[in-house]
Parts: C-alpha cells; sequence; structure tokens
C-alpha cells in the first residue's frame, strides 16, 4: 500500500504541473492500493479550498470520487465520506466535519465548546 502525501493528490486533482501531473496520475491511477491519512485529507481540503479558492462543493466531489474508488482507502471511508457532505453543505471546517461525522457514523461521544459543532451534533 502506498501512503499519499497531500502535494501528490493536489498535484493530481489540479492539473497544475505537467510532469507531476503525470507522475500522480501513475500513482493514483495505477494498480496499487492507496492510503490518504486523515491529516492528509484536511491539509487537502483547506489547500484547495484556501489557497486555490476551490468552492466548498468542488472540493467534495472531487475528493469522494477519488475515496470512492476501491483501490483508495481512508481510515473509516463511511466517515470520511460523511465529512466531506458535511463540509459542503453546512459550511463547517473539514476538521468540525470530522468530528461530527465520527459521531454521526460511528457513534462517538463528542463533547464541544463550538456552538455549530453542538448544532450539528444534535441534528437527525
Amino acid at each position: 500500500m502506498i501512503h499519499l502525501d497531500a502535494n501528490v493528490v493536489l498535484r493530481y486533482l489540479l492539473d497544475d504541473d505537467a510532469v507531476l501531473f503525470q507522475r500522480a496520475v501513475s500513482v493514483i491511477d495505477g494498480p496499487d492500493d492507496l492510503f490518504i491519512a486523515n491529516e492528509v485529507l484536511a491539509e487537502i481540503v483547506y489547500v484547495l479550498q484556501k489557497v486555490y479558492g476551490v468552492e466548498r462543493r468542488v472540493v467534495s466531489s472531487r475528493l469522494s470520487s477519488l475515496l470512492a474508488r476501491k483501490t483508495v482507502h481512508v481510515p473509516r471511508k463511511k466517515t470520511a465520506l460523511e465529512a466531506l457532505g458535511l463540509y459542503a453543505a453546512r459550511n463547517v471546517d473539514i476538521v468540525d466535519a470530522l468530528l461530527v461525522a465520527k459521531h454521526r457514523v460511528e457513534g462517538a461521544r463528542v463533547f464541544s465548546f463550538d456552538d455549530r459543532v453542538n448544532r450539528l451534533l444534535n441534528e437527525r
């Protein structure tokens, strides 16, 4: 299994450097299983939104499509996909979205002083 760095995924999604894009394609579209840590996922989301100005829904859609691949693994994939949906729909940052998704999908007990997080925790 190959653990991917945020920059590899960013070059793949942005196609902003022809050489690095092709190298990223050879790995991401290749036969090997790939792993994206939650920390890396959060960094990718942050850079796409804050540095490149990519809209939340586009970030969510592109990353959800990537994570849906059978060869791409993340810790608790269902939770990560739920978090990306929350991130796009509810204007919450990705770290808070991951926390709320852990509650919704895994039944994790969450304690927060953040009112927005607490409102999301109490929905459903």
